[in-house]
């Protein structure tokens, strides 16, 4: 009678256990990594899982656009017919004096800043200004005011989008974004609104004389 190789169910006993012990090490790790996912949460205190939470993590830290204009070059033709279908966002500005056009942004990677110059925005600049008016759009649309300490000839500034965003805020202020009246629970301007007025007032730098304007162009902006 032929006696059974023991060192063969050896092997295959000890086979069968590294296969059971490295499929329950990938199942814990899988397990622990999503539940990373799933057990975070928000500032509302509900949990965010999956692509969620990554796109929220993603959203915290967005590339900036602080420096577009200086980085922007002008518009090899400079002859520009804006549309209305191009349009995807634009600031103006109410002072004591009367109303300012301040920047309008176009589709692909245009902008058209406060002296009427046609520029060309970088692609990533351009993503990162729209990553921030998507922020504001997000926002309780109403009308925001700064306690930046000065009590007159505050301008107001009027953001605008044709997908939802219509708000205005007045006293902007680096230095401070105290509300004058706490809103919607906010006691300090959002960040979003915050970083986009800045965005916006970039648009002013280096402009011409007011005769110098590209008057013209500004006026068909404003029609659209």
């Amino acid at each position: 009678m032929e006696l059974p190789n023991i060192d063969i169910h050896r092997r295959r006993s000890i086979r069968r256990f590294s296969a059971y012990a490295v499929t329950l090490v990938l199942a814990t790790l899988f397990f622990v990594g999503t539940s990373s996912f799933s057990s975070s949460p928000n500032n509302s205190g509900t949990q965010r899982t999956g692509d969620a939470h990554v796109h929220h993590l993603k959203r915290r830290n967005p590339p900036s656009a602080v420096g577009w204009h200086s980085r922007a070059l002008a518009r090899p033709t400079p002859a520009y017919d804006p549309q209305q279908a191009d349009l995807v966002f634009g600031a103006l500005q109410y002072t004591n004096v009367g109303t300012r056009f301040t920047v309008a942004l176009f589709s692909p990677y245009y902008a058209v800043d406060a002296g009427g110059r046609v520029l060309e925005i970088t692609a990533s600049d351009f993503a990162a200004f729209q990553d921030v008016i998507q922020q504001a759009e997000a926002l309780p649309q109403t009308g925001w005011g700064v306690d930046n300490g000065i009590k007159y000839e505050n301008p107001v500034d009027a953001l605008r989008t044709a997908t939802g965003l219509s708000t205005t805020v007045y006293g902007w202020n680096t230095n401070t974004g105290v509300l004058l009246t706490p809103k919607f629970g906010y006691t300090t301007l959002p960040a979003p609104l915050q970083s986009l007025i800045g965005l916006v007032r970039e648009a002013w730098e280096g402009t011409a004389p007011p005769g110098a304007y590209n008057q013209t162009l500004i006026d068909q902006i404003r029609s659209l």
